[in-house]
């Protein structure tokens, strides 16, 4: 039986979806990342995405209870990892002279060639690694929910 979604799951998603675009702007503020930031940065983008497509979703009211769980837990754990990166990202930001999130502004000024220079060494290859596979997996999670969901009503 299809259910309305609380205010509270939509801002989760929304919320989601900012931070994964934040997390992305910031770490393509950078000239001259390495290759695994820019698969990062990749999967971030890609992940806002979906994330976007589960809250166009949501907002049908079509989904069934279960369903919706499974989507708020799984967007929840996903957006446990990006508050991870972000306090890490936002650290070094403040660090560096930057305004950090408060303000909504990355990198910039003479704060941006710092962070150009250090910026990408903050991280070691192996946890850009990790942290891609864990949101690659989160956004495979949610993927394969968002289909099951279009596979049932199609069937209704």
């Amino acid at each position: 039986m299809p259910i309305p979604i609380s205010f509270s799951s939509f801002g989760d998603i929304v919320t989601a979806v900012d931070l994964a675009l934040r997390i992305s702007k910031a770490l393509s503020s950078s000239t001259g990342s390495s290759y695994e930031y820019h698969y990062l940065i990749q999967e971030l983008d890609a992940l806002a995405h979906v994330l976007q497509l589960t809250d166009t979703a949501t907002r049908t009211g079509m989904l069934q209870q279960d369903v919706v769980r499974a989507l708020v837990a799984e967007i929840g754990r996903c957006h446990e990892v990006m508050d991870s990166l972000w306090e890490r990202i936002d650290g070094y930001q403040k660090a560096l002279g930057g305004s950090g999130s408060k303000s909504g502004r990355y990198p910039g000024g003479s704060a941006c060639s710092s962070w150009r220079k250090i910026g990408w060494a903050l991280f070691k290859a192996q946890d850009v690694q990790e942290t891609r596979a864990k949101l690659a997996t989160h956004r495979a999670n949610l993927t394969t929910l968002m289909t099951a969901c279009n596979m049932c009503v199609k069937h209704r």
